[in-house]
């Protein structure tokens, strides 16, 4: 299954047997990070009754912070659902791969919220707090929502 977003953005979904959420490149993944830095400054009962709590939170902001910020546009960012053990000092602090592929594996439980809850910020922001704190329109904020959460729902069918 291939989705593409705007212009020189597309998100690969590519369900397997590690259950591979998808590649996200370019602005897709930084309004992903976004979202996902702004989780805890948002109405916090409204994100508990859909599943945050603070662990989630801090594993959520660590798994995008070990992305760098300064990924180049054509490197790819893909996130792998793992029901193993992870060695978090291993697995999400690991630099770009020499292909250009940076690679982060997340817990089932976490990755099946993890749309709902950007859902909710953005939701709980609104259009206009969410592009004063994210940078991004709500179309592309959208976009971004839209295909993480197709490809979070077909990587967990797989």
């Amino acid at each position: 299954m291939n989705m593409v977003g705007g212009e020189g953005q597309s998100l690969t979904v590519i369900p397997d047997s590690v259950r591979d959420i998808g590649k996200y490149v370019g602005e897709y993944f930084e309004i992903i990070r976004q979202l996902t830095r702004q989780m805890a400054n948002v109405q916090r009962e409204s994100m508990v009754e859909q599943g945050w709590t603070r662990e989630i939170n801090t594993f959520l902001y660590e798994f995008v912070k070990s992305i760098p910020r300064d990924i180049e546009p054509q490197a790819w960012v893909r996130i792998v659902v793992s029901d193993q053990s992870i060695d978090r000092s291993e697995s999400q602090t690991d630099a770009l791969r020499l292909d250009g592929e940076a690679v982060r594996y997340a817990p089932t439980y976490i990755c099946e919220l993890w749309p709902t809850l950007l859902a909710t910020t953005w939701e709980l922001l609104g259009s206009l707090e969410a592009r004063y704190r994210t940078g991004f329109n709500a179309d592309e904020i959208t976009a971004a929502l839209a295909s993480m959460t197709e490809a979070v729902d077909g990587a967990l069918r797989a």
